[in-house]
Formats: C-alpha cells, structure tokens, sequence
C-alpha cells in the first residue's frame, strides 16, 4: 500500500512527464504534417512551395535532421528552377526580367556561386546594351559580350577565302602562235586573249633571249603552265582574273607562293598506332614540313602550298579506309567412348581377391606369463577363413559434345573467345608462424589460389585478302577438369589440356577441319591366387579380370565469312603527276565551263600572228534562275550479304555524288519473317562538319517497313561529297532468300527542292 506522501510524489513525477512529453508529440505532428505537404510540392517538381513547407517543420523541430536535409536539397532545387527561367528569359532578349529573376535565386540560395556569376553577366550585359545604343542588333540582344564576340569571330572566320581560282572570260585557246617575242609580250598577249590582267614583279629580271610559240586546242591553265616552263617564269592568281609573276626560284617561291591550312578528319583509325603510321607516312611521301596529329579527334593539320595539301588529302583519302571484317563460325565437336568388363571367379579374403591367413592368439591366449608358454595348444590361435566371388559387370559410355560460337574480328586485329569456367587451385601457402601438429594442411596456414580457364579458348588474328580468301593465325585451346587429387589435404585439379597453333589460308565459307586429336586408351588388370591363377581354363575360378577400353576424338571447324571488303577505287589506284624532285606540283583536269573562243583572225603589233576573238562585248549578267537539283546515287554496303540464320546483319547506305543534301527522309522494306530489325544510325556524312543531326525512326515490324526521318540542324548549310548516310542492323531469323530495299526517299537541298535519288536494294542470302 502506498502512502499519503508516496502518491504525491508520484503525482508530480507524472505531471512533471504530462507536461515535458505532450508538447513534444503536439511539435512532432505538426513538423510531419509541414514535412509530408513539402515531399508532395516537392514531388509535384513545386521546389519553391516545397521549400516553405520544409522550412517551417524544421522550424517545429530545429534538431531533426531528415528536415535539415529536405531543406537543403529544395533550396538548392528552387534556386536551380529560378536560373533556369532566367537564362531562358536572357536568351529571349528579356534581359531585365531575366535579372530579376537570377536576384531571387540568389535570395533562395545565397551559397549558388552560379546566381552570382550570371547577375554579373547580366549587369554587365545591359551596361553593354547602354554603350550601343541604336548600334546594337536585334539578334544580339539576348547575349552576353562574350557570346556576341565569340558569334562576331566566328563569322570573320567563316569570311576567310581560299586560294583565288581563276575565272576568266574565255579559258579555252584555240590557237596562239608567236614568233621571236619576249616573256612580257607572251604572258600579256595570252591574258589579252583569255580576258584575264598580268600583273609583274617589279624586281623581274627578264631573259635576254626571245622565243616562239604554237599552242593550239588548249585552256588557259595549261597555256601558262606551258609559258612558264619555257621562260622559267613562276604564276599564281591573285584573284579570279588576275595573275602575278616573277622569276621561278627557291627565293621567290618561298617569298610569294601561297600557303593553305587544313584540317583533316580521318573517319576509321582506331588507334594512335595507325594515325601516327598514316601521318608518317604522308609527310615522308609529300615533304611537307608542317604536319601534325591530334588523337583527340582522329585529325590531322597540314600546313603547306595548294598542291602539297591537295596531294596530302588524296592520300589521306586513299589511306582512310574502313578495315575488312570476317565472321568466322567455330564448331567444336568431340566424341568420347568407353567400356569396362569385370569377370571374377576367385577366393576373397576380406575384400581382396586371393588367399590371405591370419593367424593370431585368443583372446583368452592374447596375454599369458613365460611360464604358461609350454601349455599353449591348437585351441589357443584362431584363423581367418577366405570367401568366394563370382562377379561378371559390363559398363558401356558414350557421349558427345558440339559447340557452334561466332566471332567477328576486323583485318589484322587480334580477336579472343573464352567459352566455360575458371577453375581454382593452390599455387602458394604461409603461415601464421605458431606451430601446430597434425597432418594435413593447418587451419593458421593461407594459401593463395589462382584461376585458370578452362574450357574452348581461341584467339584469332585474320587477314583478308581481296574479296574472297582469308589467312587466319589460330590458336585453339580445349580444356577439362579430369579428376581431382589431394595435395596436402587439398583437392587440386588435374585438367586436360588439347592445343592447337597453326596459320591457314582459305576460301571465304570454306571449311577447315582441325582433326587427329585422338586418344585411345586399353587397359587390362588381371589379380587373383598365386599358381592357381596361371592354370590354362582353371585358372578363370581363382582370379578375377578387368579390362577398360576408351577412345576420344575431338574435331574443330573454322568456317570463314568476309562481312566487309576493303573499298579500293579506281581513284585509289589511279597514280598523279606530283612535280618534280624540288617541287610539289599537281595537275588538274581542264574544267568544263569554258567554250572555244570564236571571231577572225588577228594581228598585234610588232610582228606575233595569232588567232583571237574580238574584244569581248561586256557581259550583262544574267537574272539568277535556281537550277534543278541533280540526282543523287544511293547504294547499299555490301552489296551482297551470305550469312547464317541467327546472325546479326549489318548494311549501310552510301550516298554519291550529294549537291547540297539537307535532309534525307526515307522508308524501308524488309521481309519480317527473315529479318528483325534491331538498330538504325545516322551515317557519318550528314554531320561530317560536326553539326548536330535530327535521326528519328518508326519500325513497323508486323508490316515489314521503317520510316527513317534525318535533317541536319536548321540554319546549317546542306553538304556536298559522298559518304555513309545511314546504318541498318537486322538480326536473321530464319533460312531463305529475301532483300532489303529503298522504297521511299524525300532527299531535299537547302533550299528544300527536292532531290531525285535511286532506289536501291541488297539480297540477303540466310543459311
């Protein structure tokens, strides 16, 4: 029973608790009730009415740290959304709302380091906007000062000309013949009748010599190749209707020949190796002095005159080809027979065949003194009778095994195959340094394991040889786990190991065997009586016989199929004149925009006859008409594909020939029975000059067709040149014959005329 003072006192401990406990529940609820409204704002991506909430349940409980934490996370998420308006804004030219809006960031989230760089920014862009005044332009009302210089810069880069190129009235020369004149009269005479001005170096030092010429049926570049090198005299275009002059030596040259600069994109090295071997080799064979690489982008910069840098990208042309590719099919086929025969007729002692006595005192004989060993008798020793066996077990095994992997390896690049498991074993111990006894391996020692592979493992290093052999480094190795053995109280494995090395050449889908692994193994084990055993016919009941028969044979199959051939050109292959031993020279076919120049027959003063026209009325241009956008030649890459049913199928689509190209919609047909399709990209040549490419597709399977939507970036330029427009993965699915064709394509220029093109296909043979 509790007392009077005893209950008071545990009234006021209650009270004391009521009052500590129901505040603290009353601020829990309603910080919970703050802190769920927050997560749902915050879910609803509300960073800002999320923020609120969390601030004021950590204002209930200033010590919970799940609040803290949301408190953190949302400002920083408000403080984001808030800059991104604001940049949004800027960009739209709204540069005092955008202001506006970066400040509030920055109220939410004083930390934001960005929020302060972009209200400095965005000051220092209306202090900008006040400098200019009416000066500034519309379109640059949304930049920065850096963005406005960066644009400004870009464009005076995009105004630097290349080397002029001549553009005379008339460039054909159908007949010029000269007599006896100086080097002056014949380069201005020539000018005169092709409609271009000869400008002279004033410290040219003409030969005193005269000479003669007779050209006939020539255009105007070789006409002045022609001049030069009979005069010793080195041209250039200054522009498209003027040409400089002077003396043809190694200081002139070096003072007045131009230097062009470029840079080149090489579209299939795949390592620094082979760009490094590239450009070693194009300098060696060029003599360019400025020529260097960045792995980074697969580039190479050339610095050099007009024709060195040509000669430099004909090469590089040549040199910048896709790698072959084959696709080899491996099958592993291994048989493996074996038989045992047990026969036994024979005594058995114990479990042992054979005759084994063991003759040994009673137990009541087993301890006696010296004294009683004269009474010791027959009764005092027991014997161990043998048994019988008859035995007759016939085991027959039989099993095979068949492996069919692919592999695919490009010309020249090592390819590996790893087929089954990695099966440990000790190859080290040590010990803690305590001694301790028994036999076996102490529970104080670590022993260290390594893992080998066991299984089909293959390395492969093909060659492709034109478009139908393939020579093929091989390595096979074909392992299995035979038994197990204990060492030293652990199993360590004893695997079987089959090696084959060799190099072949073959035919594409050719098979080569890899055969003559083959194990026979016969043993015979034969264990019974002494004497006994040896008795011809009797000697069967008195021992017993086993005989173990076993054959293994293990055949490989290398099946090769060339997936890409190298595309060599007839350009690739066709050899240009690159000047003499001192100079890089190129020759050029003569354009086709010149006509014959066609008038009487004329004479200038002091003696040369010559046939010229009149003096050429002035051209009066004519209105700008938009010609027809010339045809575009579409081709699949291979153009045939042999391949198994399973196998993936990969084709790509070439354009040639491409004037201007923009964007390229087109639909395919394919038989969905045969084929899946399992992945579509974009080619390399629609953002050959890095601009971004818009790629969509639609694949319809149950019909067979994909629709291909790719447009460059609106504002780029259309391109021109021939390369990969699309790539086209399908995975087969079956045996048969089928195509893959072209049936739709809405090729159009910059100027959004449209651009007739072909419709080709490709025959998939699936076996």
């Amino acid at each position: 029973m509790l007392n009077i003072r005893q209950l008071s006192s545990l009234l006021a401990c209650a009270t004391i608790l009521w009052t500590s406990v129901i505040p603290a529940e009353a601020k829990s609820r309603k910080g919970d009730k703050y802190y769920k409204s927050g997560q749902k704002a915050e879910l609803g991506r509300d960073f800002e009415k999320g923020l609120e909430d969390y601030e004021l349940a950590l204002k209930e409980d200033p010590t919970d740290t799940a609040y803290q934490m949301a408190v953190r996370r949302t400002r920083f998420a408000a403080a984001a959304g808030r800059i991104d308006r604001a940049q949004k804004l800027r960009e739209q030219g709204k540069v005092e709302e955008a202001l506006l809006e970066f400040e509030r960031a920055f109220l939410i989230d004083p930390s934001s380091s960005l929020a302060v760089q972009e209200i400095r920014r965005t000051k220092a862009m209306l202090d900008y906007q006040k400098r200019q005044g009416a000066a500034m332009k519309d379109e640059e009302r949304g930049q920065t000062p850096a963005q406005i210089a960066k644009k400004r810069s870009d464009e005076k880069i995009g105004t630097i000309q290349p080397v002029p190129d001549l553009k005379p009235i008339s460039r054909q020369v159908t007949s010029l013949k000269m007599n006896n004149q100086n080097v002056k009269v014949l380069f201005e005479t020539l000018g005169k009748l092709t409609g271009i001005n000869v400008i002279w170096d004033p410290e040219y030092q003409q030969p005193s010599k005269n000479y003669n010429v007779d050209l006939a049926n020539t255009n105007l570049e070789e006409a002045l190749d022609h001049l030069s090198v009979m005069t010793k005299t080195y041209w250039k275009p200054l522009s498209a209707n003027t040409i400089f002059l002077t003396n043809d030596n190694i200081t002139k040259r070096r003072d007045y020949e131009d230097n062009v600069v470029k840079v080149f994109y090489l579209q299939n090295i795949t390592s620094v190796q082979e760009l490094n071997e590239i450009a070693t080799s194009v300098r060696s064979v060029t003599e360019i002095r400025r020529l260097y690489t960045y792995n980074a982008q697969n580039a190479v910069i050339a610095r050099g005159t007009v024709d060195q840098v040509a000669l430099v990208e004909k090469l590089l042309g040549d040199l910048d080809k896709p790698k072959p590719e084959v696709l080899v099919d491996i099958i592993v086929m291994e048989t493996a027979t074996g038989r045992t025969r047990d026969l036994a007729a024979t005594v058995v002692t114990g479990e042992t065949p054979g005759l084994k006595f063991n003759v040994s005192p009673t137990t009541t004989a087993a301890s006696r003194g010296l004294g009683e060993l004269k009474s010791l008798g027959q009764n005092d020793f027991t014997v161990n009778l043998p048994g019988a066996l008859l035995q007759a077990i016939m085991t027959d095994r039989n099993s095979k095994v068949r492996q069919t992997p692919q592999i695919r390896a490009a010309d020249g690049q090592k390819a590996q195959l790893r087929i089954g498991e990695k099966v440990p074993t000790a190859s080290g111990s040590f010990g803690s340094g305590l001694g301790v006894g028994g036999v076996g391996v102490s529970p104080l020692v670590n022993t260290q394991f390594q893992y080998l592979e066991v299984g089909v493992v293959m390395d492969m290093v093909p060659r492709i040889h034109g478009d139908d052999e393939v020579s093929m480094h091989v390595e096979i190795e074909i392992s299995n786990v035979v038994e197990r053995i204990d060492i030293g109280g652990i199993k360590q494995p004893v695997i079987g190991q089959r090696k084959v090395v060799h190099d072949v050449r073959i035919r594409e889908g050719e098979m080569n065997l890899i055969g003559g692994l083959v194990k026979t193994t016969s043993t015979r084990n034969v264990s019974g009586v002494p004497g006994l055993m040896q008795i011809p016919y009797l000697g069967r009941l008195f021992s017993s016989e086993t005989v173990e028969v076993s054959n293994s044979e293990l055949v490989i199959a290398l099946v090769p199929h060339i997936v890409r051939t190298q595309e060599i050109t007839p350009v690739n292959l066709r050899g240009v004149a690159a000047g003499n031993d001192q100079t890089v020279r190129l020759i050029y076919s003569a354009p086709e925009d010149g006509k014959a120049p066609a008038g009487p027959a004329s004479t200038i003063p002091g003696g040369p006859a010559l046939t010229m026209p009149t003096t050429p009325e002035p051209a009066t241009p004519a209105k700008p008409t938009l010609p027809p956008a010339a045809p575009v030649k579409l081709t699949f890459q291979p153009e045939g594909v042999v391949t198994r049913a399973g196998s993936p199928v990969v084709v790509s689509l070439h354009v040639g020939d491409a004037v201007d190209l923009f964007q390229a919609p087109m639909r395919f047909k394919y038989d969905q029975k045969k084929l899946k399709l399992l992945a579509a990209t974009p080619g390399a040549f629609l953002s050959s000059d890095g601009q971004r490419v818009n790629f969509s597709t639609d694949d319809q399977q149950s019909k067979g067709e994909v629709a291909i939507q790719m447009s460059r970036a609106a504002g780029a330029a259309g391109l021109t040149g021939t390369g990969a427009i699309l790539s086209l993965t399908f995975q087969t699915l079956e045996a048969g014959t089928t195509q893959i064709g072209l049936i739709d394509s809405g090729l159009q220029n910059s100027k959004l005329q449209s651009v007739p093109a072909s419709k080709p296909t490709i025959g998939v043979e699936i076996r």
